[in-house]
């Protein structure tokens, strides 16, 4: 028995969504009733749902007939049954329940319901909350697509050059990233490209043209563009760094110096707040954590912190990584850290600072620790050590395999973790700073990485001698 539940009788009188040329199975009774009880014919039936029906079988095997064997679990049974369904330009949403008689199932009933509209307007309803949050953090989707842009081109180098292993990093940062940004379409393009064997120019080209798509179909809102620099070339002075300019000169005996310090001071307002390098990050993770039915805050200590962008853009975007593994298996359910004896809420704390000589960024999680003998077993099992080298490592070099392309302590390639590409692109982007990277982990109390990158004193403007 297939019984189908539709809102009314007069729902027969629109347009079938497909032919009528298909059938429904020689013995299968077939029953549809509106919400009033009123019964309709096979043929009805057969115009309306018999193509729908026809997509429940899978790969050969009616998963109704194990629905009516009753042998395993009735949801694991029908969850099998696509709850979606796109027929022609329209939506379907399917709900199935079995009616039982004495124990036993005796029919199926099928709840369709048309649901065109409904995603159309969610559609709608998410691309204005993107929007809204594009808008919230402006400058720092302006950082972003810049960055992008060049990593880009970067990658199209790259695959020139056959460097398929740095092609791969490249694009897991800028997935990150946009997936941070709400923009999940291209984020799943780029997740799919990330499968391909080789990686071609002609994949790079399609991210740059749905960028630019994107763009361009919102440029009336972000006015934005995909070609050309998006920095806002204004610089903001406050009344603070105005005074101690002034403090500075009135101060300073000869001109040389006061040239030096107004070179200084000139460098120091093209950077950028650390606040505005990091973008939507901490919006971003809580999110992810929710969609894991974790509880994370993420904390930003210094954002006020100013950072040459040139040098620590690509440093600050790669955090991404940091944050996706942390969520994904670093802290514990809710469950777990109660069992440990920790607060329900994990957390995850990024904090940047400088001195004369370098930026110095944190970043602190309190979760399960780095299972430094998992990734040892990687390692080897990946060639990537010999058990000779490995007897003469120190813990240190031991936890940095972790940094390796293809380690991953996850058994499960997902969209957000598990490639063993993340803690190398990490890696990848200090070593181009020339920067050094530590990190530290004990299990069941949590990781601490400490990048440091050195400050380059070469501002862009120069008063003449």
């Amino acid at each position: 028995n297939l019984t189908c539940e539709i809102p009314d009788e007069n729902w027969f009188q629109k347009p079938a969504p497909f032919g009528s040329d298909v059938g429904i199975d020689p013995g299968m009774k077939t029953i549809m009733t509106t919400s009033d009880g009123v019964a309709h014919s096979r043929e009805n039936i057969t115009k309306r749902y018999a193509e729908s029906i026809a997509v429940f079988r899978l790969e050969g095997e009616d998963v109704t007939e194990q629905a009516f064997e009753d042998f395993l679990p009735e949801e694991m049974t029908l969850r099998q049954i696509p709850s979606r369904l796109k027929i022609g330009d329209r939506i379907l949403q399917v709900q199935v329940t079995t009616v039982r008689s004495g124990g036993l199932v005796e029919s199926l009933l099928f709840s369709i319901i048309d649901a065109t509209n409904l995603e159309k307007a969610e559609r709608e309803n998410t691309r204005h909350k993107v929007l809204v949050r594009l808008l919230r953090e402006i400058e720092a989707f302006r950082n972003f697509l810049d960055e992008t842009r060049s990593r880009l081109e970067l990658s199209r180098k790259l695959i020139r050059a056959g460097e398929q292993l740095k092609v791969r990093s490249e694009l897991h940062t800028i997935k990150g990233n946009t997936a941070a940004f709400d923009l999940l379409d291209i984020a799943a393009l780029i997740h799919n490209i990330e499968d391909h064997a080789t990686i071609g120019i002609e994949s790079i080209d399609l991210i740059d043209k749905e960028f630019e798509l994107f763009l361009q179909e919102n440029h009336e809102i972000l006015q934005i563009s995909f070609v050309g620099e998006n920095q806002d070339n204004t610089l903001t002075i406050d009344q603070k760094n105005l005074d101690d300019i002034v403090v500075r000169i009135r101060e300073t005996l000869s001109t040389d110096e006061i040239r030096t310090t107004v070179n200084d001071w000139v460098a120091d307002m093209r950077y950028k707040q650390a606040r505005i390098l990091i973008g939507a990050l901490p919006e971003y993770g809580e999110r992810l954590a929710s969609r894991f039915e974790k509880e994370v805050a993420i904390q930003v200590e210094g954002a006020d912190t100013r950072m040459d962008p040139d040098v620590m853009r690509p440093i600050m975007h790669s955090l991404i990584h940091l944050v996706r593994n942390s969520i994904d298996h670093g802290l514990e359910s809710p469950a777990e850290r109660r069992d440990m004896g920790k607060a329900s809420k994990g957390m995850i704390t990024i904090s940047c600072e400088t001195d004369a000589e370098h930026w110095v960024v944190h970043f602190v999680d309190d979760g399960r620790g780095i299972n430094v003998g998992r990734v040892v077993q990687k390692a080897l099992d990946n060639g990537q050590i010999t058990p000779e080298a490995l007897a003469d490592m120190s813990y240190e070099q031991k936890i940095s395999l972790i940094f390796l392309s293809g380690i991953s302590t996850s058994d499960n390639v997902t969209d957000i973790s598990g490639r063993g590409v993340g803690m190398s692109a990490v890696h990848q982007a200090v070593q181009d700073a020339g920067g050094q990277l530590t990190i530290q982990s004990l299990e069941g109390r949590g990781t601490t990485i400490r990048v440091s990158i050195p400050r380059i004193r070469e501002p862009a403007y120069r008063l003449a001698s």
